[in-house]
């Protein structure tokens, strides 16, 4: 596994396979819209925090805050929309694999009161 510490075995081959056909995709190509989320949320903060200091300053300036408060809603908003699509394709490739119940088994099991 190239930039990495750990030897390759036949375990950890199989378990590269096995998440590839799952997910589609390479075990790397799954995480990094985990680290994707990661970043993003740090972002927010910074962006966040800028906003704060600003409106915390004796004279404010109204028209930074609206642009700090616009970048930050198109930073979420595009992310969300990012990390929603990898979601609801991971999902999908997961339940038809069986891995993972369909949303509507899912549905079903939610609504099946428990027996005693």
């Amino acid at each position: 596994m190239p930039g990495s510490n750990v030897k390759p075995t036949t375990t950890t081959i199989n378990y590269r396979a096995a998440i590839t056909e799952c997910f589609g995709a390479m075990p790397d190509d799954v995480i990094v819209h985990i680290k994707g989320a990661s970043d993003t949320h740090a972002w927010l903060a910074a962006l966040f925090r800028a906003i704060e200091n600003e409106a915390e300053k004796p004279d404010p300036s109204s028209n930074h805050i609206k642009t700090l408060a616009e970048l930050g809603s198109y930073v979420s908003e595009d992310f969300c929309n990012i990390y929603g699509c990898a979601h609801e394709d991971f999902t999908e490739k997961l339940e038809l694999s069986g891995v993972i119940p369909s949303e509507a088994a899912r549905t079903k099991d939610a609504t099946v009161p428990a027996s005693r």
